[in-house]
């Protein structure tokens, strides 16, 4: 306790946040591998959705994006700052947060309360930086989108995750997102590739040092 305020001490060594992860990835020869994307996506999207299915009571993040996402060395991803958290049935507007990553129904003037919804918007911007590599300005997300149309089944979902206000009911749960991740990545298994057969079994851990970056990934472990 400081001045009436707890504070946890985790005891494992986090090795950095996934927006540093994709500004190293840039610094790099190439973007991250693709193995790589749906590695931090899948692990990420997991954590919301079980947030999301908490029983008797689900809770919102409220502050979903790429640098409230750390990373350990050997590649497992920890969703972090829960500090805007807070249960669905008491749920209070999360104050000024990343507007970039509101969903639109929480910016003026609306304004309005933070949900599941709301969660899923934001969890689909940090999405699309992570599968494009292209930070979150809202005036060019169609043309971020557009860099994923080759991906078909990852084009769509991350399409739904981001519907106008009005649209709402048209988003996707973040298990239903889990689900299409999964199915994804079923499908990239079958096609014979080991390091995606292995993020298929939940084995997402990388070795040696693959990037300039002090996040430990492995060239052995990509496509």
């Amino acid at each position: 306790m400081e001045d009436g305020i707890p504070f946890q001490i985790v005891s494992e060594l986090l090795e950095g946040s996934v927006s540093e992860v994709i500004d190293a990835a840039h610094s790099s020869t190439s973007y991250l591998s693709h193995y790589e994307q749906l590695s931090i996506v899948l692990q990420m999207t997991s954590a919301i959705a079980y947030l999301h299915g908490l029983k008797p009571r689900p809770y919102v993040h409220a502050d979903i994006r790429p640098t409230n996402v750390l990373v350990t060395r050997d590649m497992k991803v920890k969703v972090a700052d829960l500090g805007a958290a807070h249960l669905v049935e008491s749920s209070k507007s999360a104050g000024t947060l990343s507007r970039q990553y509101l969903a639109p129904e929480r910016m003026p003037p609306t304004s309005g309360h933070s949900s599941l919804p709301s969660d899923v918007y934001s969890l689909g911007v940090s999405l699309i930086e992570i599968f494009t590599g292209v930070g979150p300005i809202p005036e060019e997300r169609n043309g971020q989108l557009t860099l994923m149309i080759n991906r078909r089944r990852l084009y769509r979902i991350c399409l739904m995750m981001i519907t106008d206000e009005d649209k709402i009911a048209d988003r996707p749960t973040s298990a239903g997102c889990l689900a299409t991740l999964i199915r994804e990545v079923e499908e990239l298994a079958r096609s014979g590739v080991p390091a995606i057969k292995r993020m298929a079994k939940g084995q997402f851990v990388g070795e040696g040092a693959g990037r300039r970056h002090k996040v430990v990934l492995s060239d052995t472990y990509h496509p």
